[in-house]
């Protein structure tokens, strides 16, 4: 069955805020930032919009998902046969890019950056024309990205591209071999009975230069998500800019307080007029004063005490307020895209990996990375023609910072001391180690620390509870030595240096009585107990029964 999609990309609205919000800066500033009202003239919001700050939570949401991802790039799976490849994924020989990057560098700086942001990015694997035979060595394919809006038309049949059409930007350069701008080009890519054939164009309607590629397949990649991270909260970081400009501003203008004197409008109309009559300026009772913490005025009797007045902060209060509200918001709401996100494919490959257990956005970005780079090692398979690679992303994230985390660990095993159920005990003790560690230690540690939890006859070892059950007598020293994965033997260890320490202080204490007499005998019986009646003794002094262990029996 033919499946075509005709998806032709302009630069529109929503991208250019998208990628504006992302950016931030003064571009963002400048494009964002609204006057306050149609009264406010353009000195007065030029003076604003200098001391305008520049809010980033909206981008910070974006860092974090993006960091949540990059932070697991040390246990991706990379296997191939390829040494070119290999060498490529290491960042050597020009790397996967041409500029030294290596395969994470390339994928979590400048593909996941672009899905995240715009919602879809096409990556192209090209290769170099006309390798000489003394380079063919060092010279590999590369690959590059390009943007939605440069991704104009593509015809797809099973789920395979038969026909593309990209934009290109190029430099055009001066006679000195200097940048001095750029001009639009276009690629038209035909697959046909498996012959690639690509064909240049200065504009869409040209018939351009035709060259036929040595490949079965365009090595074109389109990844996406149901729709961009930021289409949610990028208004938000809007309004938080014109908000915390507001408030800047506000509180400005609100530094200067304004002085204030209680007068008699009736008194000074008469003197005004009496003044007017004799010929005088009248002047209204305006005198004016020196005022400040070194200058003192006087005033009447019954009149208040002059002062200062400021404008009312309710209004700067109730302004930051709603920035914290919207600022919760932007989390709130990246997290429900998190969970909307779906895949945009039906291949047999995408429905067994959601069959596998797709829990989060995170994982599906994840997984779609993966997609990326395995058909990334197919293509430079077909380029290079020397084996077959293996590609395998991780499928646990988190955007929880530690301290949610140990927070969320502290209520789980507060639940888990009140139930007695060494089951339940035991999930939810996994639980906890898959929340804390799974994102951050390999899959065979983490499965390490899963059996040790099955095998475990006691889950919860809190030490003051081990320490009671000692003192109450119903724990062992030898399984408490078993449940603190201490050594073996140093229960007994302890127990005879325990011994030794009353034997040093008996003899400190009790080598010479009070009238002189000496009172060995005392030691030489502490020295002939038996190791568990002096426990004994130790626990009957803890509960009041025994004041002292040296006593006789």
């Amino acid at each position: 069955m033919l499946q075509t999609e005709n998806q032709v990309y302009i630069v529109n609205n929503e991208l250019e805020k998208y990628r504006l919000v992302y950016a931030g800066g003064e571009d963002f500033l400048t494009q964002y930032l609204k006057p306050l009202s149609v009264y406010e003239t353009h000195a007065q919001f030029q003076a604003r919009k200098e001391m305008t700050p520049i809010p980033a939570f909206a981008k910070e949401a974006i860092q974090d998902v993006k960091n949540s991802i990059y932070q697991r790039a040390s246990d991706v799976s990379r296997q191939t046969e390829s040494m070119s490849l290999a060498n490529a994924w290491a960042g050597l020989n020009g790397g996967m890019d041409n500029e030294s990057s290596n395969m994470s560098k390339f994928m979590n700086e400048k593909v996941l950056p672009e899905l995240l942001v715009a919602g879809e990015v096409g990556i192209y694997l090209d290769n170099a024309n006309d390798v000489p035979s003394t380079l063919i060595g060092n010279i590999h394919p590369y690959a590059y990205i390009y943007k939605k809006e440069q991704i104009l038309k593509v015809t797809k049949k099973c789920n395979v591209i038969t026909a593309l059409l990209l934009e290109d930007c190029n430099d055009i350069y001066d006679e000195d071999g200097l940048i001095e701008g750029q001009k639009r080009s276009y690629r038209l890519y035909k697959n046909i009975n498996g012959q690639v054939s690509v064909t240049f164009k200065e504009e869409q309607t040209d018939i351009g230069v035709t060259i036929d590629l040595a490949i079965p397949e365009i090595p074109f990649i389109i990844l996406s998500i149901t729709q961009s991270l930021l289409t949610d909260i990028a208004n938000h970081q809007i309004a938080l800019l014109n908000l915390g400009s507001s408030d800047v501003n506000y509180a400005w203008q609100s530094n200067f307080p304004i002085f204030t004197e209680q007068q008699n409008i009736a008194t000074q109309t008469f003197d005004a007029l009496k003044k007017s009559q004799e010929g005088k300026a009248a002047t209204a009772g305006e005198v004016e004063r020196k005022i400040g913490i070194k200058q003192g005025i006087k005033y009447s009797t019954n009149a208040e005490r002059p002062g200062f007045i400021h404008p009312s902060s309710e209004p700067l209060k109730i302004s930051m307020e709603k920035a914290d509200s919207i600022k919760g918001e932007i989390r709130a709401l990246l997290n429900l895209s998190l969970r909307n996100i779906t895949g945009q494919r039906e291949s047999a490959e995408s429905k067994d990996r959601d069959s596998e257990g797709l829990t989060s956005g995170l994982a599906y970005i994840g997984m779609e990375l993966e997609r990326g780079e395995n058909l990334l090692a197919s293509y430079w398979s077909n380029y290079m023609q020397d084996g077959v690679s293996i590609i395998k992303y991780p499928r646990n994230y988190s955007l929880k910072d530690d301290e949610s985390k140990l927070a969320e660990a502290d209520k789980k095993l507060s639940v888990m001391s009140k139930l007695n159920s060494i089951s339940f005990q035991k999930i939810m003790a996994k639980g906890i180690i898959e929340e804390l560690i799974s994102s951050k230690v390999s899959p065979e540690l983490l499965n390490k620390a899963m059996e040790e939890i099955d095998s475990a006859d006691v889950i919860l070892i809190d030490p003051k509870m081990i320490s009671k059950d000692i003192e109450d007598g119903v724990l062992s020293h030898e399984y408490a030595e078993k449940l603190k994965h201490y050594p073996m033997g140093t229960s007994k260890q302890a127990e005879k240096e325990h011994v030794q320490r009353l034997i040093e202080i008996a003899r400190s204490q009790s080598s010479v009585s009070n009238d002189g007499s000496d009172t060995g005998f005392v030691v030489e019986k502490v020295e002939k107990v038996d190791t568990s009646i002096e426990l004994d003794g130790k626990k009957k002094k803890q509960r009041g029964e025994n004041k002292n262990p040296l006593d006789g029996e």
